[in-house]
């Protein structure tokens, strides 16, 4: 998972640099001038700055700014940069909380041109409140309301899709039910959003094409173009996805749910400001996104309106979709007991806000008439590593919405050379929801997928995380030549060429 976030990440910070950093002015000879440094906000040494501050470097003319993985930090720890204005530089992906001091950091270089080390301190208001003012808990770490401990069902798997009313829908949950623990689907994972790029790749080296394709609704919320690449517009091109669809392939969608980091950016018409973001860095409460009257269920009801809008699209054109949002929900929170170690937004408040959330959504889109969806829940449930990363290890069974909310329960599997890990990671699914499928909702860097297959690991698909712009599967960070080769000349593994009408 750390890789593919980090994938995804680096693109966006790509994306962010190419868009809005330009080069200094010449001077009269041809060179570039050097920057200087005029500003720091809050200032150096500040004792009152408000909660909703920004923080920032600005200098004299336009900068150009190296998007260096941990070049800028507070109190030690890794923070996101971006432009403001094209003379600013932006210090985001953490929230100011009250009565507390900040130190910045911008390691030398970070600005072309300017080779000294950006650091500054400030300290934020103690908080001010009055005997007849209710205390509003601010930090993710708050105690949550109880959670029902989690019970596994003794049902066998259902043969109907929870969306059943729709034909689509159930035609497709027909089709992974048929062939569940006697074939596996081939997956590919669209490039950031819409662009089946390796698949591409994976038909010129296999001569097979992925059944199931998955892209990211990431950009659904962007009314603003930033680019080509990222804006809301391109989902509503359900060509490539249409023609899949009518081969007989699978269409499959997931959410990294860019949200405002605080109410000040979220006004509609900025929603492609830079400081939205799925991560834990930034604290969009999910506990609010279900409450009326909040400034954050204000904007969650205009993403999933965006999201809606296109999924009625598909629905429209007779195309099913297989739904994976909110995925990886407890991150490490099960591990060290603190919610903030959940590795997304909805994760940060906990299991019980995790899960109306979820139930939310699907409410939501229930009374939006969309029908057309399989869902998926992705569980971090799985056998231990080598024992240093806490994310292999996870039971998070009280995060699970319930039976009737979900049709399919995936794990993401990253670096698992060994056969027999993949494979008790099929069985863990599989005795705690034995009432339904399992899959493989991302994958990179295990074993070879026949071996996982008939050494019972029965998963019903997988899905290789993308590699960003790759035009070679040999330098895929998450599945090579050879390990597509390997699942071409399976007989386990079902391709698009293996069920094209």
């Amino acid at each position: 998972m750390k890789r593919r976030l980090l994938t995804l990440i680096s693109a966006l910070l790509m994306t962010a640099l190419l868009v809005s950093s330009s080069c200094g002015d010449d001077d009269d000879n041809g060179s570039i001038s050097v920057p200087n440094l005029v500003k720091l906000s809050p200032a150096d040494g500040a004792t009152d700055v408000e909660t909703g501050a920004d923080v920032y470097a600005e200098f004299d003319q336009t900068i150009t700014v190296r998007f260096t993985d941990g070049s800028a930090t507070v109190n030690g720890e890794k923070a996101t940069m971006n432009k403001v204005d094209n003379k600013q530089l932006n210090i985001s992906g953490f929230d100011l909380k009250a009565g507390q001091t900040y130190k910045i950091v911008v390691s030398a270089g970070t600005v072309d041109g300017y080779d000294k080390q950006i650091s500054w301190s400030f300290t934020t208001k103690k908080a001010q409140s009055s005997p007849d003012d209710p205390v509003t808990p601010t930090t993710p770490d708050d105690p949550e309301e109880p959670v029902t401990p989690y019970t596994p069902s003794t049902e066998p798997i259902s043969t109907q899709c929870i969306n059943a009313a729709n034909a689509s829908a159930q035609k497709v949950y027909d089709f992974l039910y048929n062939n569940y623990g006697k074939k596996i689907i081939s997956g590919s994972m669209a490039n950031v959003s819409m662009e089946q790029k390796e698949a591409a790749l994976v038909k010129a080296a296999t001569g097979k094409t992925p059944l199931m394709q998955t892209f990211d609704f990431c950009f659904v919320t962007l009314t603003k173009d930033r680019s080509t690449w990222e804006q809301n517009s391109i989902y509503h091109d359900i060509s490539h996805y249409k023609e899949l669809w009518d081969n007989g392939g699978i269409v499959s969608a997931c959410w990294h749910l860019n949200v405002p980091s605080q109410e000040a950016y979220a006004a509609k018409n900025e929603v492609n400001d830079q400081t939205k973001a799925w991560n834990a860095q930034v604290y969009f409460s999910a506990k609010n996104a279900v409450t009326d009257g909040t400034w954050e269920n204000e904007f969650i009801k205009f993403a999933f309106d965006k999201a809606a809008e296109v999924l009625l699209e598909y629905k429209e054109a007779g195309i099913a979709v297989v739904w994976r949002p909110f995925h990886e929900g407890s991150g490490n929170a099960t591990i060290t007991g603190k919610n903030s170690d959940a590795w997304f937004w909805w994760g940060k408040d906990g299991a019980q806000a995790y899960k109306k959330l979820w139930v939310y959504m699907f409410d939501y889109f229930k009374a939006k008439g969309i029908d057309n969806l399989i869902w998926v829940w992705t569980t971090q449930m799985g056998v231990g590593s080598d024992g240093s990363e806490n994310w292999f290890t996870s039971d998070d069974s009280q995060w699970y919405p319930g039976s009737q909310y979900v049709d399919i329960i995936a794990r993401d599997n990253y670096d698992k050379a060994e056969v027999s890990k993949s494979v008790q990671e099929f069985q863990d699914i599989q005795k705690m929801f034995p009432d339904k499928m399992a899959a493989l909702g991302e994958n990179g860097g295990i074993a070879n997928i026949s071996e996982i297959f008939a050494k019972g690991g029965k998963f019903s698909y997988f899905m290789p995380w993308y590699t960003h712009n790759l035009t070679n599967l040999d330098k895929s960070d998450h599945a090579k030549t050879a390990w597509w080769l390997d699942a071409a000349e399976c007989e386990d593994v079902l391709f698009l060429e293996d069920v094209k009408p």
